[in-house]
């Protein structure tokens, strides 16, 4: 700073990390600052910006000078790159190489005359980043920046970091950016990077290096609790190093090198290993279902990506194998391993004969005909057309294809899941499962030849027709070779025999026994847990009887009927078509994107309130719903898994069920009010779901 005062300089270029050292005031002289090589933080416009031009410029190394300027930047202006250069052109690809529209998030490629050859005698890395330009004039070549850009609308370039600057702590992808960001919204925060190193115990963990205004107050510590209002847990940083001087290249940028080694003494204590029985038994409950490694006992069930759906597993599991009582609300409360191990142990939890542990799935006998499950018996077996129950999907394989090894595969999948090979017939006492052998379900997968062109018109065929699963397989699939290298599977199920749940367990189970056959043998898997004719059992002893005024089915048909009773009719939302009278039994799907620093803002303020992010999102539904309907009584259908023992999570199956999520909104409620009514009423209505949806519409209508 007394240079450029003495020199009485005007126009001034400089790295972010070099500008963080200097001190903007008493630079009259000082007409432009141009920075550009590594990103400009926002807070370092707001410092620099007022009284004068500031412009921010981006260029690799690689494309010999700079490609993008910005206008002259205002202080409180969102910071881009800027537009591109006379002579430039660029393009942002998806992880397919696919062109993306202004706003979406994808990989800058950029073309010019100053794109170098490649780098020396490394002739692989120069093949990664230097390639062939498909949407310029043959011969051209891209540059692969590594960066993370969006178009605006303004048609600027918004940089959002590199594409490997994401780390991945206890199992979190982490945008480190999204760290300094929040590190740089305090005000005597001057520079601010973020990197991960060792701890003494060797686990990774993120540490901040920051430079202070002079004579600043804020220490580390009072940083960690500032920076917690904006970031979830597992991204505040283990520790804080105050520097007194920001460490360069002789280019000027950030020498990460010559950062001092992190201490550690003033941070939180190493991760706690669990200690007694209980807490190893819920780490180990928590890492199985979140597929997290290793989970600590004073790490949080949300901190670790817990949500609603994950919850239901992981009580599942603690019940099953402690017999214990205990509710997803006991989760939701007691979130980290210590203290929901605490609440486990608690006599108040375990099977005491007044308040009986639920039986377990595979201890059930099957004996005679099986009725259709609750979760099956409201699907209308007798339509065919139009074909409402059908689950389609298609599977392109390009490269060699065994068929012979695809078609042993999928007998194998048969054998293993019986609902694939289940039909429903009528019988004088109802209709009933009837399991046919493999060879009579098994579809016959020999390749159909025909050309690309025509392939369209018999798959949609194959997926568009319905079934008759009285008499017919609710199953069927048939393969299409285009050409010797390139095959499509074709498959359709009927919903009665399986939910979405069962489309993954499917893909695994095909894949694992077709790599088997191809390798000449059997695949190596065991029975599963349980059976679905068991599962079928065991949830009508479960649910009930509705003459028995305390079965199951009987309590949870008086809590829904109080709380929906009064329900009010649809919501009068502002449609741009009037609602059809009859059904049409036509849909769609609306997608939305929501940006990586809202995600993380909502993710936040779910854990402070011990609930999940689709508490979260539902909450900011409802409150769209109730201001543009006007009502302020909304009511959301939400599915549920409806795998409440763990020996059915590897089952293919129909077991989902729906339950209803009532808000009932004060127009001065906040936002986060709200989010603790939707946590309170998502925990009662889970505790709840086990009577099937259909049947509380048959009551309550």
């Amino acid at each position: 700073a007394a240079l450029l005062r003495a020199e009485r300089i005007t126009h001034l270029l400089s790295t972010p990390s070099a500008l963080a050292t200097v001190d903007p005031t008493g630079l009259a002289d000082l007409e432009l600052v141009l920075v550009g090589g590594e990103a400009c933080p926002p807070e370092l416009v707001r410092r620099w910006a007022g009284g004068r031009t500031m412009r921010n410029a981006y260029g690799p190394t690689e494309t010999t000078c700079s490609v993008t300027l910005t206008d002259p930047i205002a202080p409180q202006q969102k910071v881009t790159i800027g537009s591109l250069m006379r002579g430039v052109s660029a393009i942002v690809l998806d992880h397919r190489l696919r062109p993306l529209p202004p706003g979406a998030v994808g990989e800058l490629y950029l073309a010019t005359a100053g794109v170098a050859r490649g780098y020396h005698q490394r002739p692989a890395l120069t093949g990664s980043r230097f390639v062939a330009n498909p949407f310029g004039k043959p011969g051209t070549r891209l540059f692969r920046t590594g960066d993370r850009v969006r178009w605006t609308g303004e048609r600027t370039l918004e940089f959002l970091g590199r594409t490997d600057a994401q780390v991945k702590i206890r199992g979190f992808r982490i945008e480190l950016g999204e760290i300094n960001a929040a590190l740089h919204r305090h005000d005597d925060v001057t520079f601010a990077t973020t990197v991960v190193h060792q701890n003494p115990v060797g686990d990774p963990v993120l540490v901040s290096y920051i430079m202070l205004r002079p004579a600043a107050a804020t220490t580390p510590g009072t940083l960690k609790t500032a920076v917690a209002q904006f970031l979830p847990d597992y991204m505040i940083p283990a520790s804080i190093m105050v520097l007194d001087e920001v460490p360069l290249t002789p280019t000027k940028k950030l020498d990460r090198g010559a950062l001092p080694a992190p201490e550690f003494g003033s941070s939180p204590a190493p991760r706690r290993e669990p200690a007694t029985a209980a807490e190893r038994m819920v780490a180990d409950v928590f890492a199985r279902i979140l597929g997290v490694h290793p989970v600590g006992a004073d790490d949080s069930f949300f901190d670790l990506g817990g949500d609603s759906l994950s919850a239901t597993r992981v009580i599942a599991a603690i019940n099953t194998e402690q017999g214990t009582t205990l509710g997803v609300r006991d989760l939701f409360d007691t979130p980290t391993v210590t203290a929901l191990a605490r609440v486990v142990t608690e006599s108040d939890h375990r099977d005491d004969g007044d308040r009986a542990a639920r039986p377990r799935v595979r201890a059930v006998t099957v004996q005679g005909r099986v009725p259709l499950s609750p979760s099956q018996q409201f699907i209308d077996r007798t339509i065919t057309t139009p074909a409402l129950f059908n689950i389609p999907f298609t599977v392109r394989v390009i490269g060699e294809l065994d068929t012979d090894a695809l078609q042993l595969a999928a007998a194998d999948v048969l054998a293993r899941h019986r609902s694939l090979r289940t039909v429903f017939p009528d019988s004088p006492t109802g209709p009933h499962q009837h399991v046919l052998p493999v060879s009579d379900a098994v579809p016959d997968l020999t390749p159909v030849k025909i050309p690309a062109r025509d392939a369209g018109e018999p798959i949609a065929r194959l997926l568009q027709t319905g079934f008759d699963v009285r008499e017919q397989p609710p199953l069927r699939a048939q393969l299409f070779e285009l050409t010797p290298r390139e095959h499509i599977l074709a498959c359709v199920i009927h919903h009665i025999a399986a939910d979405g749940w069962s489309l993954a367990l499917l893909a695994r189970d095909l894949v694992t026994a077709y790599t088997a056959r191809a390798a000449g043998a059997a695949p190596e898997w065991g029975p599963t847990e349980a059976v679905y004719s068991q599962y079928s059992v065991w949830r009508r002893e479960l649910l009930g009887t509705e003459t028995d005024p305390e079965s199951l089915v009987s309590r949870q048909i008086d809590y829904w009927t109080t709380e929906l009773a009064e329900l009010p009719g649809a919501l009068s939302l502002p449609t741009d078509r009037p609602r059809p009278r009859r059904w049409t039994y036509g849909g769609g799907r609306e997608s939305l994107q929501i940006d990586g620093r809202t995600h993380r803002a909502l993710l936040t303020l779910a854990h402070h309130h011990h609930a999940s992010l689709f508490t979260a999102l539902r909450s900011a539904v409802a409150m769209l719903l109730a201001r543009l309907s006007g009502d302020h009584d909304i009511t959301i259908g939400t599915p549920v898994a409806g795998r409440g023992d763990p020996a059915l999570e590897d089952v293919v199956g129909m077991f989902v069920n729906t339950i209803v999520l009532r808000t009932r909104l004060d127009p001065d409620m906040s936002f986060t009010e709200i989010i603790d009514q939707s946590r309170e009423v998502e925990l009662r209505a889970l505790a709840q779901s086990e009577v099937q949806f259909e049947r509380l519409v048959e009551v309550l209508d």
